[in-house]
C-alpha cells in the first residue's frame, strides 16, 4: 500500500499523483479520494489514464463522499450520470456513507471481486 503516491515518466517533468495504491500479488487497485457535493468528469479522466499507463491488472476506484449533496436533485442527476461514465471506463465509484466508513472492508471486497454498487 502506497498513500499520495505520484508517477513520473522516464522523459519530461509530467507527474500524476494518485490517492493511493494498493497490490496485492500482480492485482494492482489504484485508488483517487475526493471530497466534493458533485463529481467532475475529470476524476475519472485522470485515474483512467493512469490506471492504463502505470496499471497491472488494474481496478480502479473513486472514492468520492457525494452524499453531502444537500439533497440537491440536479445534483444528484449529474452524479448519477458521473458514476454511469465510471461503469462505462471499469472504474467503480464508492459514494455511499457507509461504505466510505468501513473503507478497509470495502476495498478487500472490490479487490476480491465480491463488491457490488
Amino acid at each position: 500500500a502506497a498513500c499520495s503516491y505520484e508517477f513520473k515518466r522516464q522523459q519530461g517533468n509530467v507527474k500524476n499523483e494518485i490517492d493511493c495504491i494498493l497490490v496485492k500479488g500482480l492485482h494492482t487497485m489504484i485508488i483517487e479520494c475526493k471530497s466534493c457535493k458533485q463529481i467532475n468528469q475529470d476524476y475519472y479522466h485522470k485515474l483512467n489514464s493512469i490506471a492504463d499507463q502505470f496499471g497491472i491488472n488494474c481496478t480502479k476506484v473513486l472514492i468520492a463522499n457525494t452524499y453531502a449533496d444537500g439533497g440537491d436533485v440536479s445534483i444528484r442527476n449529474a452524479n448519477n450520470l458521473q458514476r454511469e461514465r465510471g461503469k462505462q471506463m471499469n472504474i467503480i465509484t464508492v459514494s455511499n456513507w457507509n461504505e466510505i466508513q468501513d473503507i478497509g472492508n470495502t476495498l478487500v471486497k472490490i479487490m476480491n471481486g465480491t463488491y457490488r454498487n
